[in-house]
């Protein structure tokens, strides 16, 4: 609101505090588009597309004095509503491409308010972002892998982890609790859901790389007995994962049975046939919490991530109707890209399992080979 203010009355504002305001603006403004059509869409891009020259113009300046500094929370802020902006708007490389410029300026600046001079870091994160944002092609960022075999992982979070340990595994590779964690406070949903997530993808790149034969590379490529000893532990875990009680109820446990869909899938490659009870199972559940929002007055919430995975090993045409609809509904009501996008997908995984008779299909290989992405939340 300051800046807001500060520029209605012909103030000066910084860049970052610019980018900040249009971020906010242009999401706003895409949510409109959902009621108010075409003037909104182009409203909404208008700002985006000043928000990234504004941040632009941000990393400009303080490469070009030795004496300025960067404001730390604005930047990383303007960063975050970027995101927040590429996320609603379907546009998984400028999502990832936001994201991984703020881990690298959190990690070179840390979490703590130290001041240090940025000519060393903003040189390349400005030419990465103007080159990201401005042009098509995903960032490049290496897939997730596990680093420490030997290390027995705390998926039952017997232990906290250390406060630099907790501010510095944002990709959630070592298992742990960490009591000052804002993932319910920010996305809604336990960071233990999330770490489970990541280490499922974890070890599914690493089946990969053991099915495809890739030479090990200092010793980060396992034997199959670490791998099986790592994915019978993750078994256990991904079954004991208690869903949150409370309004979400419902949802949270159609999570619980995705996640065990997934992970069945990625790591063991279990026959899509054995988990057709546990696909009905999701269906169910996201069914009863929609019927509980409806009768509750509440606003439904239709979470892309669960219907995804799930509708993916959909096998009869009452199931693959349901989720089809599912992913239309969320679109009218949230607006978000990414059920135009599931949608799609979805259909090309069941169209390809159906010409594919008797050969496993898997939703990650068609999407990679597609080169299609998709923000799921």
């Amino acid at each position: 609101m300051n800046v807001l203010a500060e520029k209605s009355m012909g103030g000066t504002v910084t860049a970052t505090r610019s980018a900040l305001l249009n971020a906010i603006l242009a999401t706003s403004a895409f949510h409109r588009r959902v009621s108010g059509g075409e003037y909104w869409q182009v409203t909404s891009e208008c700002y985006q597309k000043q928000a990234q020259q504004d941040l632009l113009r941000g990393f400009q300046r303080e490469v070009g004095s030795a004496q300025k500094r960067v404001k730390y929370k604005e930047m990383l802020m303007a960063l975050v509503n970027l995101a927040t902006l590429s996320v609603f708007q379907g546009e998984p490389d400028k999502l990832l491409a936001c994201l991984l410029i703020a881990e690298r300026y959190i990690r070179t600046k840390g979490l703590t308010k130290r001041q240090i001079l940025l000519p060393d870091i903003v040189t390349d994160e400005g030419h990465e972002l103007r080159s990201i944002l401005d042009a098509p092609g995903p960032p490049s960022e290496a897939p997730l892998r596990i680093t420490k075999w030997m290390v027995v992982p705390d998926f039952g979070l017997r232990i906290a982890k250390d406060l630099q340990l907790g501010q510095n595994d944002l990709h959630l590779e070592f298992p742990g609790r960490w009591d000052l964690t804002m993932y319910p406070e920010i996305f809604g949903i336990p960071e233990s859901f999330v770490g489970l997530v990541s280490h499922i993808t974890r070890l599914g790149n690493e089946r990969d790389r053991l099915l495809n034969g890739s030479p090990a590379d200092d010793g980060r490529t396992p034997t199959m007995r670490d791998f099986l000893l790592r994915a019978k532990l993750l078994d256990e875990h991904v079954c004991r994962w208690e869903p949150p009680s409370g309004p979400h109820h419902f949802m949270f446990c159609a999570m619980q049975k995705a996640l065990s869909i997934f992970f069945y899938r990625r790591v063991y490659d279990v026959d899509v046939a054995t988990l057709q009870h546990s696909v009905r199972q999701v269906r169910d559940l996201l069914t009863q919490s929609q019927t509980w929002y409806t009768e509750s007055g509440q606003r439904g919430v239709f979470p892309v991530w669960p219907a995804f995975v799930t509708a993916c090993e959909a096998l009869s045409p009452d199931l693959q109707e349901f989720f089809q609809t599912w992913f239309e509904q969320g679109f009218q009501q949230g607006g978000l890209a990414s059920f135009q996008l599931a949608g799609p997908i979805v259909r090309d995984v069941w169209g390809n399992r159906a010409q594919e008779r008797g050969k496993a299909v898997h939703w990650p290989e068609i999407m990679r080979s597609n080169k299609l992405a998709m923000v799921c939340m």
